[in-house]
């Protein structure tokens, strides 16, 4: 299964990247991770964890798509 999270900054200003991660999403156990990608920034699939993250800025206006794929058990 494939599915997708925007993460959307609807200000007038940057998004600068913070230190660590700006989003995370632990996947249920009906799921098993097997990658991720987004449009911008960096999406890192830890598979041990089942987890996702995503580190970068959004531009003023801004959106970025994190896509997240995975099997159901």
């Amino acid at each position: 299964m494939t599915y997708t999270v925007t993460i959307a900054n609807s200000g007038p200003n940057q998004q600068f990247d913070n230190p660590g991660n700006e989003f995370t999403d632990a996947l249920p156990a009906q799921l098993t991770l097997v990658s991720a990608s987004a449009t911008s920034g960096t999406a890192v699939a830890t598979l041990g964890t089942n987890t996702v993250t995503w580190n970068g800025a959004i531009p003023a206006a801004g959106a970025v798509t994190v896509t997240i794929q995975a099997t159901i058990d």
